[in-house]
């Protein structure tokens, strides 16, 4: 059969094409683990494994080096991934990992440096033992075994030849306004409800409340940020990022005020996570962990210090509005503690340590006591306007606090990989591990071709995976099967108006001034 000689521009766009499906094969190759990371986690193990049956005998020295090598390894394994797949900054899988550093390896490695105070206000939920704590920290390793197992099977399976879902079949197109336009949109819709909505009511000018549904348009904003970020730094309207930056700010500082971490975090992190984006390179990389760790811990800190001053002068920390913290927070920042007996905590340490909480659930489930966190697993997604009937899908973590001390009024997680074991034993680690890694990864793949193809209208669904991917210190159902519903239907919503708007040609897609 003679062949077909097509046109010369039809032969480059074609080559454009192939180079652009191998350029994001790659990509996808980024987001796999490496064998390094394997044998890291590996080691870890087996020494775990040695203390233990050697009658833990050096159980101190292994509760110490071993989450400091679990930083390193994953904290590696992160940074791998930006330098891999530009887009990674924005995929679960990296966020999972931080969250695994902060959690799970900062957050163990610290039990072993609090003061007096602190180490009493955790073990005054549960006193773990330093064979305990070892338990803990084998369990932890176990389950990122288990996570990066399984992602590199999805990765290997998704990119398989055999596998019928081609990337030109999946269901993300380009977004047919520019970036700048998108950028504004998002912003606007987010501005405007936060500051005609959202802070009237935490100033008490509002007597009303807001359902969170609601408050999620709020969070339009964040993506604003981002994008007119990275547009301004892209077209060098540095202007334009000095007043993003300026909105963000105002932004973060309303979310302290409010006594909520996640919106005084989410914004400022987003100028740098753009700067990160439109460049990403090892110094920058530094620079913005160099930010984001310190402010973390400043946020945190004040914040708890800041409800635990509300909760004592008017006995609800979560009805705080500005009038109230504005007080609290000047005493803070002039130094005046409120109370001159009160114990030295270090509160913005101790909440990132879960060891009290995962070692009570490893030790329910040796005593008989099997977490059934999965009960509601198969209802998760049932409106409860179907549903009246509906079960409270959070009220696990209070269970779990009842069955501690006893006490309804509070919530806790013992965190995923205890709550996997907390389920079913070491099987339920492996089990929890990879239905989580087969949720985050394939988002991971979704978020890499947004990017990729400038999906920007889908950007609420990357954002929301972000989060899921930090939310190791939750529930599997509550905080990752339960969103998912929500996932489904904003991206079948942005897809249909995406595809209403008029197109833009294709060379005014990226950085239309």
């Amino acid at each position: 059969m003679a062949s077909v000689i097509l046109p010369q521009p039809m032969r480059e766009q074609g080559q454009r094409i192939a180079v652009a499906d191998r350029d994001l094969g790659d990509q996808f190759e980024g987001l796999a683990p490496h064998p390094a990371e394997f044998f890291g986690i590996a080691v870890i193990m087996l020494m775990y494994a040695i203390a233990m049956f050697d009658g833990y005998a050096m159980v101190d020295v292994v509760n110490i080096v071993g989450p400091v090598m679990f930083i390193i390894i994953i904290g590696f394994a992160a940074v791998r991934l930006t330098r891999l797949n530009i887009h990674a900054i924005w995929t679960p899988v990296f966020w999972y990992r931080v969250a695994m550093v902060v959690y799970m390896g900062i957050g163990s490695s610290m039990t072993s440096f609090y003061n007096a105070d602190t180490r009493d206000l955790i073990n005054a939920f549960f006193a773990f033992s330093p064979n305990e704590l070892l338990k803990f920290n084998m369990v932890n390793a176990t389950f990122h075994l288990c996570f990066i197992t399984v992602s590199w099977l999805v990765i290997r399976i998704y990119r398989s030849s055999r596998n019928p879902l081609s990337l030109k079949q999946v269901a993300i197109d380009t977004c047919r306004i520019p970036l700048k336009a998108v950028g504004l949109v998002f912003l606007t819709v987010g501005v405007t409800f936060n500051y005609l909505v959202v802070y009237p009511a935490a100033l008490g000018i509002l007597k009303i409340t807001i359902p969170n549904a609601l408050v999620q348009f709020g969070q339009f904003a964040y993506i604003g940020y981002f994008l007119l970020t990275y547009w301004g730094l892209a077209n060098k309207k540095y202007s334009w990022v000095v007043a993003i930056m300026a909105l963000a700010a105002i932004d973060s500082i309303a979310g302290i005020f409010q006594l909520t971490k996640a919106m005084a975090l989410f914004p400022v992190m987003m100028i740098p996570i753009a700067f990160l984006y439109h460049k990403s390179t090892l110094r920058r990389i530094l620079i913005t962990l160099a930010f984001i760790a310190p402010y973390y811990a400043f946020v945190s800190s004040v914040v708890e210090e800041a409800r635990s001053r509300v909760l004592r002068d008017s006995g609800d920390a979560n009805r705080a509005i500005f009038s109230d913290t504005i007080v609290v927070m000047g005493d803070i920042f002039k130094g005046k503690n409120g109370n001159a007996d009160a114990p030295e905590y270090q509160l913005a340490w101790a909440r990132l340590n879960y060891v009290n909480a995962g070692t009570l659930a490893i030790n329910f489930y040796d005593q008989g006591l099997e977490g059934h966190s999965l009960r509601d697993i198969f209802i998760v997604w049932i409106p409860r306007a179907i549903y009246p009937d509906k079960p409270i899908i959070t009220d696990i973590g209070r269970d779990f606090t009842v069955m501690a001390n006893g006490n309804y009024d509070s919530s806790t997680s013992p965190s995923m990989p205890a709550e996997g074991y907390w389920n079913f034993g070491w099987l339920g680690v492996a089990l929890f591990a990879a239905l989580l890694s087969t949720v985050l990864t394939l988002w991971s793949i979704y978020s890499t071709i947004v990017f990729d193809r400038d999906a920007w209208h889908l950007l609420l669904v990357v954002l929301l995976g972000m989060r899921v991917g930090t939310r190791i210190d939750g529930f599997l159902v509550v905080d990752v099967v339960g969103p998912l519903s929500a996932v489904l239907a904003i991206h079948v919503a942005c897809t249909l108006a995406n595809r209403f708007l008029p197109k833009i040609p294709a060379l005014q897609r990226r950085f239309v001034a």
